[in-house]
């Protein structure tokens, strides 16, 4: 019985990082690190419970076209009140979900702790008399990005 194949297996996982079973961040973890998270190419995981839910209109103006965000607040902001974090359902998400029946996401999402993965966006926000100068966005394009919903009491 030869040893290379046991040899190769070994030499071919080492190159793999461990699977974490519970990499999920909290959206008060991810803002207080977030310098070292906005820079990654890959996406994060995000698991936190929906306080409300809202609607954002996005323009494109060189494409002359208008979409809208539906936005899960986290009310998470950093130790200096400067930026939020949150988490935005694209059109193709929101589609799907209209798909499987659900058309109010509000009373679909809110009070129920998800998890997703999505790519982390950010928005300069100079408000007038707001404290918040970066709105940071967990972005969900598909429901293979939604791993649980689960009802929290």
């Amino acid at each position: 019985m030869s040893i290379a194949p046991l040899l190769l297996a070994l030499a071919l996982s080492a190159d793999r990082p461990a699977k974490v079973a519970n990499d999920a961040l909290t959206p008060e973890k991810l803002l207080a690190d977030i310098d070292r998270h906005s820079l990654m190419s890959d996406s994060v995981l995000l698991r936190f419970r929906v306080g409300s839910v809202g609607v954002q209109r996005v323009d494109d103006v060189a494409a002359k076209t208008t979409s809208q965000r539906i936005i899960l607040y986290t009310g998470a902001v950093n130790a200096n009140g400067h930026a939020s974090l949150d988490v935005a359902l694209l059109p193709r998400a929101q589609a799907a979900l209209r798909r499987l029946g659900i058309t109010n996401f509000a009373k679909h999402f809110v009070g129920r702790e998800i998890e997703v993965r999505g790519r982390l966006t950010s928005v300069l926000t100079m408000l007038y008399g707001s404290p918040t100068e970066f709105s940071y966005y967990v972005e969900v394009d598909s429901l293979n990005q939604v791993g649980s919903a689960k009802d929290v009491k």
